[in-house]
């Protein structure tokens, strides 16, 4: 028979090990839904690991528009619209950076036309009808160098003519799409557009390298910023950066 000197202490052991199971299963976790890292320089997102290349992001398509390599390691989608301030200025970081990062770097534009600009969609098919004649870029660049002049025009054929002005600076000869067939490039700024809601885009600008969403509500957008996110991608390959 055992003494109640041992009963006591196996109780005792018993009760602690009760108390320290329930203590730390109800220890706060870091893993919840709310749980969010201090962001630092090079900590960009949530340790749920938000920032893992998002599987609903359209690959390259046909009706992408790319400057660089379509096989490049980092590949940069972005997606705006060209009355969007945000956008104008991530195409001016993006431009800056290109050159810095040579043929590692493929860009990629889609239109996200927004229905609080009442021109980004006939900009988005004035684009595309420039890309139809050789040169949505410059023209693209053209856009968005001269938001601040045509997004005041009173009314859509005040606004053509201004796309008209900037299809003859890069070399378009033929206006005509520019004049009165814009509707026929609707289609593929649609698929464009379906495409970034099918990724789960809510605004913009929308920049996603190698299919990771650059944090543009945590992070302003400077060109330092978006050369740490590009360069952290680039050496995670991709991979969720955590909390590094």
């Amino acid at each position: 028979m055992k003494s109640p000197k041992i009963v006591s202490i196996v109780i005792m052991a018993l009760l602690l090990v009760v108390f320290v199971l329930t203590y730390y299963t109800n220890l706060p976790t870091n893993e919840s839904e709310n749980a969010v890292i201090q962001l630092t320089p090079t900590a960009l997102i949530d340790k749920k690991c938000a920032n893992f290349p998002n599987p609903n992001l359209v690959l390259l398509v046909e009706s992408d528009w790319i400057d660089g390599l379509v096989d490049a390691p980092l590949v940069a989608i972005e997606y705006g619209d060209f009355q969007c301030p945000g956008c104008a200025k991530l195409n001016k970081i993006m431009r800056q950076l290109k050159p810095e990062y040579g043929d590692r770097l493929a860009r990629v534009y889609r239109h996200f036309p927004t229905s609080t600009h009442k021109y980004a969609m006939m900009t988005a098919e004035a684009a595309e009808a420039a890309g139809a004649a050789g040169q949505f870029w410059p023209y693209h660049d053209m856009l968005f160098e001269s938001q601040d002049k045509w997004e005041g025009a009173i009314n859509k054929e005040a606004l053509r003519l201004f796309l008209v002005e900037y299809a003859q600076r890069v070399a378009i000869s033929n206006t005509v799409p520019f004049v009165s067939e814009l509707d026929k490039y609707q289609s593929r700024v649609e698929a464009h557009y379906l495409s970034a809601v099918f990724a789960g885009l809510e605004g913009n600008p929308g920049l996603f390298v190698n299919g990771v969403l650059y944090p543009v509500k945590q992070r302003p957008l400077t060109i330092k910023n978006v050369r740490d996110f590009i360069d952290l991608i680039s050496l995670n390959e991709g991979k969720c950066l955590g909390s590094l």
